[in-house]
């Protein structure tokens, strides 16, 4: 064939290929990658896969009639990778295999537990990676197979009393990250069962905001009050509370349970209403615990009253109100004062005119005498009856 015919039949056979500059992804000018370039399909590159950067084209693919043929038994003796792979179900001393949960080379994979619990006594513990991981190398969320195994009316039944419930990847993977199934049941103090004002609203409406070590995961820990509480609603019933702010963390420190009931009836245990003296107190100022907020050993009284009156210890220790076995303490206050009143000490009966005629008794404490509690405030000491007398007699 002439010099010229040849010349022009490579040329042509090298258009044919593409050039070294082609943007030609299925026919680069070159069959063999650089190592850099592997990385479309295998990295070995030292900086993005060092465990393979001093492997050979032959390592892997020796002895094979295509490069799409390769081989990880070369290099990774069984014995060894045995050794490394204990309790991870579904594994197999298979090339094809160790492609599927090794996509880019690399080892961390046993670190699944930081991602989703699969070790021994968890729930998933057994299962096949191939069971939960339907694109073989894809780890991401976005390719679970959850409903693979849980079946849509089973998974249904058991959600019976989940609002916003829907039989999707996307959604099992949201509420339960870490494979946990017992959110709803650890739900305390907010209450959410029926017949409770929650009652089966949406957990990702209360809970919208995303953990930042799994994306995919609804951080429990954090709460939206308002996405359903209106501003302008919430507003007009709050209009006499003293401290009101529309602020979930506000809502929140008032109503820990998610109950209204306790600030109408708060009158019945202690007067806050416009005429009382404590009318301009925020809540906050006596309630240092929330979650209980009847318990009165979590009230601060002595945190307002010995601020405000620096002598209050001596004016309870006077002629007048000589109560000798006063001390600052929630239970204490609330014991005498019961319904916020100031004046039990000074309309006592005095000296001679108690009801033995004997003034000794104004230095026994009030509460050495009237040791009896009372029935609708179990916190309070009840001085209409005075039975401490075998206390001193």
């Amino acid at each position: 064939m002439p010099r010229i015919l040849v010349a022009g039949f490579l040329a042509a056979a090298l258009a044919g290929c593409g050039s070294q500059g082609s943007s030609s992804s299925t026919a680069p000018w070159l069959t063999m990658p650089s190592r850099d370039g592997h990385a479309r399909f295998f990295p070995i590159s030292t900086g993005a896969a060092p465990h393979h950067a001093s492997a050979s084209c032959n390592d892997c693919h020796g002895g094979f009639d295509s490069f799409a043929q390769f081989t990880c038994l070369n290099c990774h003796d069984q014995t060894t990778t045995a050794g490394q792979h204990p309790g991870v179900p579904g594994y197999q001393y298979d090339s094809n295999s160790c492609l599927a949960c090794h996509a880019d080379g690399m080892a961390s994979f046993p670190g699944h537990d930081a991602i989703f619990p699969v070790s021994a006594g968890t729930l998933h513990a057994g299962i096949s990676c191939s069971t939960c991981h339907t694109v073989p190398g894809d780890h991401t969320p976005a390719t679970q197979a959850c409903t693979t195994c849980h079946a849509q009316a089973d998974t249904a039944t058991v959600h019976g009393n989940v609002g916003g419930y829907t039989w999707t990847v996307a959604a099992c993977l949201r509420c339960h990250a870490d494979g946990q199934v017992n959110l709803v049941g650890n739900h305390a103090p907010f209450q959410i069962s029926s017949p409770a004002a929650h009652f089966q609203q949406s957990c990702l409406v209360c809970h919208p905001g995303l953990r930042t070590d799994k994306a995919w995961g609804a951080d429990f820990k954090s709460n939206d009050c308002l996405a359903c509480h209106a501003q302008a609603g919430t507003a007009t019933i709050h209009a006499t509370v003293s401290g009101y702010a529309y602020a979930t963390a506000s809502c929140l420190s008032c109503h820990p349970k998610g109950t209204t009931d306790a600030p109408a009836n708060h009158p019945s245990f202690f007067p806050i209403d416009a005429a009382s003296k404590h009318a301009k107190v925020f809540c906050y100022q006596c309630h240092t615990d929330f979650t209980a907020p009847t318990n009165a050993a979590n009230f601060a009284c002595a945190t307002c009253h010995t601020s405000l009156d620096p002598s209050i210890s001596a004016k309870h220790t006077t002629a007048t109100i000589p109560v000798t076995d006063f001390s600052a303490t929630p239970a204490m206050c609330l014991r005498c004062h019961a319904d916020s009143q100031v004046d039990l000490g000074t309309n006592h009966p005095k000296g001679d005119g108690t009801p033995s005629q004997n003034g000794d008794h104004r230095r026994a404490g009030c509460i050495k005498c009237h040791v009896d509690m009372r029935a609708d405030k179990p916190f309070g000491a009840d001085f209409a009856k005075a039975n401490g007398c075998k206390a001193c007699h």
